[in-house]
């Protein structure tokens, strides 16, 4: 009983320090954001012209015939591999995993085109010519160079995400986010990236011979709370509801992939990032309950407690947990009531305790968060005949700073006989 006093006292120590401390660097950064608008040292223009511009959805094509690997690829399975290939700055490396992989079905984030900090290559035309693959790429962001980026954040050209595939892409489509960050305003310039567009997520319906597959691959908003990830995995999956009910291709399996930034777990609270978008940008609160419509007390331009406790939503389940129960039971009742939308009952095989245990390290091995995921229709004609996590070797010796994750489906032996 002696202990409970002083186990009080010393919650009640750290969390005071823990608050002072969050609250000095939000000061320092509301200086260096001020000084920075003053200066207008934000304001930049791009290098490149002709580029993809935000939110569109171009496709590419490799300039020798498919129709070799085509042939090639007829197996009872296929198999889909999703990657934050880290902007590309290890591309050789890349490229040549991607070839030893061979996946039918490839869901890339942090793709560059022509930007500095990745060589000024076009990773989208790189890629499909490389691998002889098809491919669709939507641009989240047109990087602006500035003297704001650091010199190994070079801009100049667009970053987005990527669906590429051996097979055809029967029809290609981006969903824009729901804006949680002011990005054409005053966020890229407190977070050192000046930018223009805003998150979104690349899809596409792809041809294989053993059935159409409705991909989607996503690269959520970091700085923001995890109810606001959740909305924007709620656009793609209400994507995915009208496309199952309108489309003009049969689509017999769903598959979901890419880094969801589920931050908020282990070591990852103590982000000093974490609570600055509630703080700096009143436009996108932090950790507010219904981030629709947010009341006046979540757009205080000062410290207070909550933005700073906010981190600490579920204390003994990291969010990546919480993603997976989302996106798994988000489209139950849906699914309950409507038999169409039974393929929008996607599941993880790579939650914790099921596989991977983290794709991302950071701070020399203090962070280690589930960050990626890859997700497939369980009631669909398919199954799970293997699952793979990428080796950790050291940082140093990795092509990125993401695992990949990679998934084998094959028919499910009653639609083999039929």
């Amino acid at each position: 009983m002696e202990l409970i006093p002083s186990l009080l006292l010393f919650v009640a120590t750290f969390s005071i320090c823990f608050f002072l401390v969050n609250s000095f660097w939000l000061w320092i950064n509301e200086q260096r954001r001020k000084l920075q608008l003053k200066s207008n040292i934000a304001l930049s223009i791009p290098v490149w012209t002709n580029l993809p511009r935000p939110f569109q959805c171009v496709d590419y094509h490799p300039t020798q015939s498919m129709e070799t690997r085509q042939s090639s690829s007829k197996s009872q399975s296929l198999t889909v591999l999703s990657w934050n290939i880290e902007r590309g700055l290890k591309l050789e490396e890349l490229t040549q995993t991607m070839k030893e992989l061979d996946p039918d079905i490839l869901l890339l984030q942090e793709v560059d085109i022509s930007c500095h900090r990745s060589g000024f290559v076009d990773e989208m035309t790189h890629f499909c010519n490389t691998l002889g693959t098809n491919g669709t790429f939507s641009a989240e962001f047109e990087e602006l160079e500035s003297p704001v980026r650091k010199p190994d954040n070079g801009g100049g050209g667009v970053h987005g995400n990527a669906i590429l595939t051996k097979h055809s892409l029967l029809e290609t489509f981006s969903v824009v986010h729901t804006e949680v960050v002011d990005w054409d305003g005053n966020g890229g310039i407190i977070y050192s990236e000046p930018r223009k567009g805003g998150r979104v997520a690349v899809g596409a319906i792809v041809g294989t011979p053993l059935g159409n597959i409705l991909a989607y691959t996503l690269h959520l908003e970091p700085f923001c709370c995890c109810i606001q990830r959740q909305q924007q995995v709620e656009d793609v999956l209400l994507h995915a509801n009208n496309l199952l009910k309108t489309s003009k291709h049969k689509i017999d399996c769903v598959v979901l992939g890419g880094d969801m930034n589920t931050m908020i777990s282990g070591t990852g609270r103590l982000n000093r990032f974490l609570p600055l978008v509630s703080l700096d940008i009143p436009k996108t609160p932090r950790y507010c309950p219904n981030p629709v419509k947010p009341p006046k007390f979540w757009r205080q331009p000062s410290p207070n407690f909550l933005s700073i406790a906010g981190r600490f939503h579920h204390p003994f389940r990291g969010e990546d947990q919480c993603m997976a129960e989302f996106i798994e039971k988000s489209q139950k009742s849906k699914r309950e009531v409507d038999p169409s939308l039974s393929l929008l009952s996607l599941q993880d095989p790579f939650r914790k305790g099921r596989g991977a245990e983290w794709t991302l390290t950071n701070y020399h091995g203090l962070f280690k968060g589930k960050l990626d995921f890859l997700m497939y229709s369980v009631d669909s004609a398919f199954e799970l005949k293997r699952k793979q996590t990428q080796t950790f070797v050291s940082e140093d010796k990795m092509e990125s700073d993401h695992l990949y994750l990679l998934i084998e489906l094959q028919l499910k032996k009653n639609k083999k006989e039929t």
